[in-house]
């Protein structure tokens, strides 16, 4: 009796850590871009509190080659600063903690760079696709109208005297005229 309730306590303990273990991976990756963030944003200060230029540089090719070029030439460009690195400045200069700490860190943000791409790409895709209907205005005519309305608020506000001349109230119906004319054309087209 013992023995099964020691075997109860056992897998009880194992669902326990396996719920534990769902939820921090989930947590992770629903937050996985803002860890790449904040990586590559501490590597950057580590690069610039070291002095380390090519660390810097590293992080920043890493993130604009997953972006443009992809994820594998990304890394492969990081590894060949880091040879760079090891030919220009000596090979004792290249501390293999710091290296290997960089390298991943530099995955994650060629990781990143990828991510955001694709990202891009997708909301590219959902805006194109969006239904345009009749119910959408073109910038054009907006542009117009904002146009219009400002000059006929100069021409009736421009002056500090309380009357305004026939002239420019004539100018002011005209437009007024020619904004209703518009949305007229634009009610037919619709």
């Amino acid at each position: 009796m013992e023995e099964r309730n020691l075997r109860d306590l056992w897998f009880a303990l194992l669902e326990r850590v396996k719920n534990i273990d769902v939820a921090v991976l989930g947590f992770l990756r629903t937050r996985m871009t803002w860890i790449a963030v904040l990586i590559g944003t501490l590597l950057v200060v580590w690069g610039l509190v070291d002095h380390n230029l090519y660390a810097v540089l590293q992080v920043i090719l890493a993130g604009a080659g997953g972006y443009f070029i992809g994820f594998l030439p990304a890394v492969a460009g990081g590894i060949l600063v880091t040879i760079i690195h090891a030919l220009i400045g000596g090979v004792s200069q290249v501390r293999s903690a710091d290296t290997v700490v960089r390298l991943i860190g530099c995955s994650y943000i060629a990781w990143l760079g990828r991510e955001h791409q694709v990202m891009v790409r997708r909301r590219r895709t959902e805006i194109a696709n969006l239904p345009h209907g009749s119910h959408t205005i073109s910038w054009a005519l907006v542009n117009e109208v904002r146009n219009s309305l400002l000059g006929m608020r100069l021409l009736l506000a421009g002056k500090n005297t309380d009357r305004t001349s026939t002239s420019e109230l004539e100018l002011v119906e005209s437009e007024l005229l020619r904004l209703e004319s518009l949305f007229g054309s634009l009610k037919e087209d619709s």
